[in-house]
């Protein structure tokens, strides 16, 4: 290494030491670093030990197989064993002050055990409905169970939110040095002082990056026809945000790619795909649907917000999935998802996504997923959005009629769905704006 490489290699290790420095040094003020504290409400005595759980709630498992095989499996029998199974998972001694190591029972797959042998259970199946319903309304009305629902045996406090605050606003504070950095290493690969500010500012998510975006530098990304992908992107994530903006404030969907213009031009690889609605039900008020997808080449990154402006209730989704199928007609998207509502309920799901397009019939299922919510049963949903042309030719080939099919079943719940159809037109002659 020449003696002016040292130079920069020195300023620029010296830069990343500062920001690491100013982002991770500790303040002076004891209560902004980071504690936690835990409260137990119980003593240890008062939890179950893991062996005599299972032992419990196998033999409640083995009660309700018997039940169920004798026609006596009644509702109140039921929710009698569910509630118990509630209660040895609430009272489990891993939650307690002093657990033994490694020592742990989850009545998830024994519940879900129960719910299986109700479901199975013909007598059960057949149950009036004004009885069935007093059976569900039990798991909202019952005194012991809701009891059972609401025991905590520990509460934590921590500062996590105002330590993990403090950390990024520091690490903003360092992007102006993460940005130097990346100059010099430009400047010391004999780049003028605009090249080197032009790759600076080549990719939207290069720039959220700095310091950490300095990597960049030192794989290659600023050879100079990566710096011309870069500014490409650039003007992609314009087109982004222009499209989003019609989605957001006139409604309908809109989408947004880079335009192909030469022939031996290779796509960006990326698009965007926004769809918003206003949906008015039957019954009830009306609900408001936003969806936001990022689509790459290997990756498929989605938001979806729904809300009910008259009852304040609202969900969001953010999913990331990595695309097992990838071929010119058929796309299999393998789904990592989380969700959270106003209602505090919080689900991790996997799933996947299936695609295939065709001039007529476009087959759309963006949702076939296990779901399981924290402290709740699991469940299962499918959502099809087919897309169908009425015609290949003339104006017909502008609209398309969009039915909406979910279904979703959560064990221990009824199955629940939904049917809708929508009509689509496509202003524009051979685009998938509509």
């Amino acid at each position: 290494m020449r003696r002016e490489e040292r130079k920069y290699a020195v300023a620029v290790i010296g830069l990343l030491a500062l920001c690491a420095t100013v982002i991770f040094w500790p303040s002076s003020d004891p209560s902004l670093r980071y504690w936690s504290v835990t409260t137990y409400s119980v003593t240890q005595d008062e939890m179950v030990p893991a062996e005599k759980a299972r032992d419990e709630a196998d033999s409640l498992v083995t009660e309700a197989r018997q039940l169920s095989s004798v026609g006596g499996l009644t509702p109140d029998r039921l929710f009698a064993l569910q509630k118990r199974m509630k209660w040895l998972d609430r009272h489990a001694e891993q939650y307690g002050p002093n657990p033994r190591p490694g020592m742990a029972y989850f009545a998830t797959v024994r519940s879900t055990e129960l719910a299986g042998i109700r479901d199975s259970d013909q007598k059960f199946r057949n149950l009036d409905p004004q009885e069935r319903k007093r059976y569900q309304d039990l798991f909202k009305t019952d005194p012991e169970f809701l009891a059972i629902l609401n025991f905590t045996p520990s509460h934590t406090t921590s500062n996590g939110l105002e330590f993990t605050t403090r950390i990024v606003m520091r690490y903003f504070a360092t992007i102006p040095l993460g940005v130097l950095a990346y100059m010099i290493i430009r400047f010391g690969q004999k780049r003028s002082f605009f090249s080197a500010l032009g790759s600076v500012f080549n990719h939207p998510i290069l720039m959220i990056l700095y310091p950490f975006g300095v990597l960049w530098a030192l794989v290659g990304f600023g050879e100079w026809e990566d710096y011309k992908r870069g500014m490409r992107r650039s003007v992609a994530f314009l087109s982004y945000a222009t499209a989003a903006s019609v989605s957001i404030f006139c409604g309908g969907t809109a989408s947004a790619q880079s335009v192909k213009k030469e022939e031996n031009k290779k796509s960006s690889g990326y698009s965007l795909q926004l769809d918003t609605r206003v949906i008015d039900p039957v019954e009830g008020p009306p609900i408001l649907f936003s969806r936001a997808t990022l689509n790459t080449t290997k990756w498929f990154f989605e938001s979806i917000t729904t809300m009910t402006p008259k009852t304040g209730a609202w969900s969001n989704e953010v999913g990331l999935g990595s695309k097992l199928i990838r071929g010119p007609r058929t796309t299999l998207v393998l789904m990592g998802i989380v969700s959270n509502d106003s209602t505090g309920t919080r689900k991790e799901m996997l799933g996947v996504q299936f695609f295939r397009p065709s001039p007529i019939c476009s087959i759309m299922i963006p949702v076939v997923r296990v779901e399981k919510a924290e402290g709740g049963p699991i469940g299962f949903a499918f959502v099809a959005n087919p897309f169908c042309k009425l015609g290949k030719e003339g104006v017909r080939s502008r609209v398309a009629l969009v039915p909406d099919q979910q279904v979703r079943k959560t064990l221990g719940k009824p199955i629940t769905w939904t049917s809708g159809l929508g009509v689509g037109v496509f202003p524009r002659k051979g685009k998938s704006d509509a």
